[in-house]
């Protein structure tokens, strides 16, 4: 229950395999185009990111690219409830059968001052700003989803209620 923050200078940092930001951190760039974290997205429903309990993810840009036709999704949040995911901008590239910005399995996340582009090379079924199969709540404020073939904006499925609050 100990907050830590983590700050991520300037710069490009590939990533060899998904980061898992841990509970109770706060993983924070030094701005948008300053701080770039890139992953090569080739597992079904991988992300480049994975979040934690009262996580938070802020002020950079992820870039996810996929090669082989697979599901891509940028941050995965397989678990963490409390998430706070502010100025991002959240860029997914290449041949991908779906593409996702934000994968929400069971969490309350908040996403704010951020913007989802979804480019594709190659033939997809879909392209979906945040897709929540099971969150609980969903908090919105100046968010850009931009996708090139039947965007889904957002997409909620399953069982449970899902409130999604949209300001700005």
């Amino acid at each position: 229950t100990n907050p830590y923050v983590v700050l991520v200078g300037p710069g490009v940092y590939p990533l060899a395999s998904q980061l898992t930001v841990k509970s109770f951190v706060h993983l924070q760039g030094s701005g948008r185009n300053v701080t770039v974290l890139t992953g090569t997205n080739n597992s079904d429903f991988a992300g480049v990111i994975e979040n934690g309990l009262d996580a938070m993810v802020s002020d950079m840009r992820i870039e996810s690219t996929s090669t082989n036709g697979t599901d891509q999704v940028i941050i995965n949040n397989v678990s963490g409830d409390r998430v706070e995911l502010a100025r991002l901008d959240l860029v997914a590239r290449g041949n991908a059968t779906n593409q996702v910005g934000i994968l929400l399995r069971t969490a309350s996340v908040s996403l704010t001052d951020s913007t989802i582009d979804l480019e594709t090379t190659g033939t997809v079924v879909s392209q979906i700003g945040v897709y929540s199969r099971g969150a609980t709540q969903i908090d919105l404020g100046q968010v850009r989803i931009k996708a090139a073939t039947d965007p889904i904006s957002i997409w909620p499925t399953g069982s449970a209620y899902c409130n999604f609050v949209m300001t700005g």
